[in-house]
């Protein structure tokens, strides 16, 4: 805020710019922007107590007056975040937004999302409105990294060095004690080294008792996989969306809800309830304080994340299929949203190398972990016919370590070389007798 007050002063002071969330984009019609009993632009301006004295009218005749001048900036942020469930609903959105910016030429209007959601609706945009500049923010370079990192450059070298660009992860390994720090390996290390502390801290501070950490990995874990199922990245809004989007994660989860107590739905609403009052201690992760009304993850690697416990510690035999027919592809723009998870699924902390048997169980089963993996190296491959080599490679020294193939657990890439070839020479030699026949 303070950043858009010493902008407003030093660029522009009679320019009035508005951020508009990607989910608060009109469903109907592009007429909601502007028109209309409160105005979708309205409520956006009106929606802080601060401003909740200047009427409806007034508000939108100054909307008007700055738009006419051309001082009027739309900002529509996160377009990668756009459910994405069905397809031609959300296209619908985006032509809504299309449509009033045809409307009122003189808005200038800026849109982020990732690139493969700029790639799927800027078309739409494009064939009403335009010209539009195109700009990647890009990600930190290696330089940068090291002066942000000072001396713990050297220590994280082994770590994922395209989670070692984005700043959350930065942050995190900057504050890390350094003993911790060199013996961790991947970004799912990295995030539950985080976590873990995060939710026991919050079980902690919550007054009734009730939520321990193991039912909070599992109502996190559960909500964050039926989000990624159903395509919905970030947020699920309040009202008849978010009652159903429940409904739906109770029938996912159901069995293993039932193993920790929660037999019915009501039960389901009480203890996701009881999740809500973790919000504080768990730095505001879900929204809300008062009552679960909706979802609204901090970002979506974190969502990432937690989906990813659910494939390795809870999946049922249905959710394997449907992860069988949507396994990461490079080269498959549809498979681009589920990349995040299976990654953390592959370095899910499955032996105890770094974390304790207590910890590593609360992220992970080992029948359940081989299982997820046995995915990958089906030789049929899941929806696009194809194997993903990457995650592959990214869960192969797991899948070594529990075949007892790699022994060391400070290993490197010579001992997975070695250690791969007598996994083939077991496999030949014994064709139906290991987890990892697959690979031959």
């Amino acid at each position: 805020a303070q950043q858009a007050v010493y902008l407003r002063h030093q660029m522009d002071r009679g320019h009035l710019a508005m951020l508009m969330d990607v989910s608060d984009l009109p469903r109907e019609s592009a007429s909601e922007f502007l028109e209309g009993k409160e105005p979708k632009l309205v409520q956006l301006f009106r929606a802080s107590e601060r401003m909740k004295k200047y009427s409806v009218q007034r508000v939108l005749r100054t909307m008007l007056d700055k738009v006419r001048r051309g001082q009027f900036t739309l900002i529509v942020d996160g377009l990668d975040q756009i459910d994405m469930e069905n397809e031609d609903r959300a296209r619908q959105i985006v032509q809504h937004l299309a449509t009033f910016l045809a409307q009122y030429p003189q808005i200038r209007c800026m849109v982020t999302g990732r690139p493969w959601a700029v790639q799927t609706f800027m078309k739409i945009l494009m064939a009403k409105t335009g010209p539009w500049t195109f700009l990647q923010i890009d990600e930190f370079t290696e330089d940068e990294c090291k002066s942000y990192l000072g001396d713990r450059w050297d220590d994280v070298q082994e770590l994922e060095a395209d989670l070692m660009s984005l700043p959350r992860f930065l942050e995190r390994l900057r504050t890390m004690p350094t003993a911790r720090l060199k013996k961790l390996r991947n970004g799912a290390d990295v995030y539950w080294e985080s976590l873990g502390p995060m939710l026991e801290k919050g079980c902690d501070k919550q007054q009734a008792k009730k939520m321990t950490v193991e039912r909070a990995l599992l109502l996190l874990s559960l909500l964050a996989f039926q989000m990624t199922k159903q395509k919905k990245w970030v947020r699920i809004p309040p009202g008849r969306e978010f009652k159903k989007f429940r409904m739906d994660a109770f029938e996912t989860g159901q069995e293993e809800l039932k193993l920790d107590g929660i037999s019915d739905f009501e039960q389901f609403k009480d203890a996701l309830k009881e999740m809500a009052s973790l919000n504080v201690g768990l730095k505001h992760l879900l929204i809300d304080n008062h009552e679960l009304n909706e979802i609204h993850w901090q970002d979506r690697t974190l969502q990432a994340f937690c989906a990813a416990i659910w494939v390795t510690k809870f999946a049922s035999e249905s959710d394997r299929e449907w992860l069988a027919q949507n396994q990461f592809v490079w080269h498959d723009k549809e498979t681009q949203g589920v990349r995040e998870m299976w990654r953390f699924a592959c370095e899910m902390p499955v032996t105890t190398d770094i974390f304790t048997e207590t910890e590593v169980r609360l992220v992970s089963e080992v029948d359940t972990y081989v299982q997820a993996m046995s995915i990958l190296l089906a030789p049929e491959g899941g929806m696009s016919g194809v194997r993903s080599r990457e995650m592959i490679y990214r869960g192969w020294p797991t899948m070594l370590r529990l075949g007892g193939f790699l022994n060391d657990a400070d290993y490197d890439e010579e001992d997975v070389h070695t250690a791969t070839l007598a996994a083939q020479d077991t496999a030949r030699s014994h064709p139906t007798s290991s987890a990892l026949d697959g690979q031959q």
